[in-house]
């Protein structure tokens, strides 16, 4: 074999040997991106997150700082900084950017809305929206749109849908009383019934109407006495 040939095959192999350890590099790389702990436990990162993953069991954490100090288990954070700071959280589903951000105790929450779900302390929430109850709030409650329920203050048990920060929502409710408001004006395509009552109503405001099953009566309250609804 001459010189000219020994030479091509030598720059041959050179070549390639370079760009399998770039590949293998690369590779390198993109599994250190992708840590696979156990069956039940599975993490796409990008920055080390801190956590007691010897413990925590059926997680999924897919982002930047995703579940960063959580160390319970049962958990689902999708996006960057989800669930971050939330620290003994479990059995709880937080998806988009900053969603369930300083939910530090509870358990079945669930916040799907970039920075929604922030600062639960309580537990059993459906949070949808951007923004929706980003701010601290207790237990049991249902709150639907962009930015809904943020200026309630602390609460539970209420339902809030509304597709701004308003005070005065499209629909309120109160899951602890059986109450719910409606702002807006109401149209039905079907038949309303009111459920007759024996007696009326104590907490009375202007314009509460039952049926009076005992005198087979619509009533309305006036604000002083019942008047008959003819």
């Amino acid at each position: 074999m001459n010189f000219k040939k020994m030479r091509l095959l030598f720059l041959i192999g050179f070549s390639f040997l370079v760009s399998s350890c770039g590949f293998n590099k690369r590779i390198s790389k993109l599994e250190a991106k992708v840590v696979q702990l156990n069956d039940s436990i599975a993490i796409l990162k990008v920055l080390n997150i801190p956590g007691n993953y010897d413990t925590m069991k059926n997680i999924t954490f897919l982002g930047i700082d995703a579940g960063k100090f959580n160390n319970s288990s049962e958990n689902v954070f999708i996006g960057n900084f989800a669930g971050a700071y939330s620290y003994k959280t479990r059995n709880s589903v937080f998806v988009g950017i900053h969603s369930g951000v300083n939910s530090n105790t509870g358990y079945g929450n669930v916040a799907i809305g970039n920075y929604s779900g922030q600062n639960i302390y309580g537990e059993n929430n459906t949070l949808i929206g951007k923004g929706a109850a980003n701010q601290p709030i207790g237990s049991n409650n249902v709150v639907i749109g962009t930015h809904a329920g943020t200026k309630f203050g602390d609460f539970s048990d209420k339902l809030i849908i509304e597709s701004s920060d308003s005070k005065k929502p499209l629909i309120y409710g109160d899951f602890k009383v059986d109450s719910l408001v409606i702002n807006a004006d109401l149209s039905l395509d079907g038949l309303l019934r009111i459920i007759p009552k024996s007696t009326a109503p104590k907490k009375l405001k202007e314009g509460t109407i039952f049926y009076d099953s005992t005198t087979k009566k619509l009533k309305i309250w006036n604000g002083e006495i019942w008047d008959i609804l003819n």
